[in-house]
């Protein structure tokens, strides 16, 4: 268009530049974004407990007895 010109040279070098970051991208950056989400995740959910007033364990809240010293709990 009005007398331009398209170099090849430095659209093939861009187009090979663009091409390498997007590999690099889908290769080592998107796997370790995954692997570290799941390093993250806790493996066990934390339940809410309560302390056993004779031997000071903790206890689920739910709990009637105590799986240690097996006294009687308060609701």
């Amino acid at each position: 268009m009005n007398g331009s010109t398209f170099l090849i040279g430095p659209f093939i070098t861009s187009l090979i530049a663009f091409l390498s970051i997007v590999v690099v991208f889908f290769i080592i950056v998107k796997p370790m974004a995954r692997i570290k989400r799941r390093m993250d995740k806790p493996s066990v959910p934390v339940q809410p407990t309560k302390r056993c007033r004779y031997c000071l364990s903790n206890v689920p809240l739910k709990a009637t007895r105590c799986p240690f010293c097996t006294s009687r709990l308060k609701a």
